[in-house]
């Protein structure tokens, strides 16, 4: 369960199409909702429930009631519930799990409590957290009951916990702390049952843990045996951890995927930083690893993320490369959009020029508004400038560019703005523009 996926349904938006932009995406909750349904029912009831659904509702058109009918019918087992707290109600449960050993007891004390707002509106959530104790050659596996703000279980055992795993498969849709020592992560770490049980073993390694812990994780992170994304992980653990020398050390060694090696450029950049945000000392080698990935990676996503990379840490001898890219047709004209970003990067007027031309017809449609964004950004060097272009475009025929022209202006705070807008779409009678044309000059009356 990702932390961005808490769309879905919302009690709360100011215009209907606001559940499918981001934030309240609701695709990503949705197939999360899907996978609970799938642990709970199991494979055989979970794919017949599909086919009944299919089946049932062919050539209609459906409401989310019509998929619980179908799961009710084949299971036999009321999903009112079910459906209820996790589709029809916003947000997700947020549990931190303490997971203390009672040596004198032989217990493992285990208390769960839910950290999100909870109000009459929206009650705590009710669920069943699996949890998985390792200890010797003996597994106990229990389902733990959490019907309200806290829950509390004991667990006997003839020895402390080798490991404490909860949530293993991902049946629960949520945002899962657990609060143990770093020897039992290293050992869910080092054999869990599934990947995803792994990945949160990676999380759960504080950013201060110890050399056995960074070995673990680069070792991991090198492993060319193990999935990409298990790996990618464990490379933005050392990136937390500030392991500068394991990052530079991966960067020549673990560059089979591109999946590994974008990470790693990542990486590169957060740790190149001091707290300040400035270059550390001795930061040349990591500049030209970005550099060498910059020009000469075979994966154009690797390409872009080392060119962003190089405009954080502003890197003004790259500029060159960014001005480039401004002038390369891609897949998704990605290339043109990082030197965009790494040119705002750098904040330096000399470079607002080109990246105002990218605004204009012609460019992607997706181009154009990353471009507005880029140049509000610099428009403290010319805000005149800026504010003349950003204005024309409120009138722009893609839709996506003027609603880009819009932010632009109420990012860049222009004292004309909220007048540019209400002569520009003073007339419009489109319903999305109405309301677009509202929200802005209420961001700006409020600024």
């Amino acid at each position: 369960a990702g932390p961005d996926a808490v769309g879905m349904v919302s009690k709360i938006y100011e215009h209907p199409w606001e559940t499918f932009r981001k934030p309240a995406n609701p695709y990503g909750k949705g197939s999360s909702i899907l996978h609970m349904l799938r642990v709970r029912l199991g494979d055989d009831l979970f794919f017949k429930g599909l086919r009944d659904f299919v089946q049932a509702n062919k050539f209609k058109t459906v409401e989310t009631v019509d998929l619980r009918n179908s799961f009710e019918r084949v299971s036999g087992q009321s999903l009112e519930q079910f459906f209820t707290q996790w589709c029809y109600r916003p947000g997700v449960p947020e549990l931190t799990v303490n997971a203390d050993w009672n040596k004198e007891k032989k217990a493992l004390e285990l208390t769960i409590t839910q950290d999100q707002p909870i109000d009459g509106a929206n009650p705590a959530f009710e669920l069943s957290l699996p949890v998985v104790v390792r200890m010797g050659t003996t597994e106990i596996r229990r389902e733990m009951a959490v019907n309200g703000k806290s829950a509390n279980a004991t667990i006997a055992c003839d020895q402390e916990p080798r490991c404490v795993i909860v949530d293993p498969d991902m049946a629960v849709l949520g945002k899962i702390k657990v609060v143990q020592p770093a020897d039992r992560f290293r050992a869910q770490l080092a054999e869990g049952p599934t990947e995803a049980s792994q990945c949160a073993a990676i999380r759960g390694l504080a950013t201060g843990s110890s050399g056995e812990s960074k070995e673990m994780l680069r070792r991991l992170a090198d492993d060319r045996t193990r999935s990409s994304w298990l790996r990618v992980e464990a490379i933005r653990r050392l990136a937390t951890m500030g392991a500068l020398d394991d990052i530079r050390s991966l960067s020549t060694s673990a560059v089979d995927r591109w999946e590994v090696r974008e990470a790693l450029v990542s990486a590169l950049e957060s740790t190149l930083r001091d707290a300040s945000g400035k270059l550390r000392a001795g930061s040349d080698g990591g500049i030209r690893l970005l550099r060498d990935r910059a020009e000469r990676d075979r994966s154009l996503k690797v390409r872009c993320a080392a060119i962003r990379a190089l405009g954080s840490v502003k890197c003004a001898d790259a500029a060159s490369l960014f001005t480039n890219a401004l002038e390369q047709e891609s897949q998704s004209d990605a290339l043109r959009q990082a030197g965009i970003d790494a040119l705002a990067s750098l904040d330096d007027g000399a470079y607002l020029e080109a990246v105002l031309a990218c605004t204009q017809d012609g460019f992607d449609c997706r181009t154009r508004p990353m471009a507005m964004a880029a140049a509000a950004k610099l428009s403290h060097h010319s805000p005149d400038a800026v504010f003349d272009v950003l204005a024309k475009l409120l009138k722009d025929r893609e839709l996506r560019a003027a609603r880009g022209a819009g932010d632009a202006l109420v990012q860049m705070k222009h004292p004309k703005a909220a007048e540019a807008i209400k002569e520009a779409l003073g007339g419009e009678s489109a319903e999305e523009l109405v309301w677009q044309r509202e929200q802005w000059l209420k961001a700006l009356a409020t600024k």
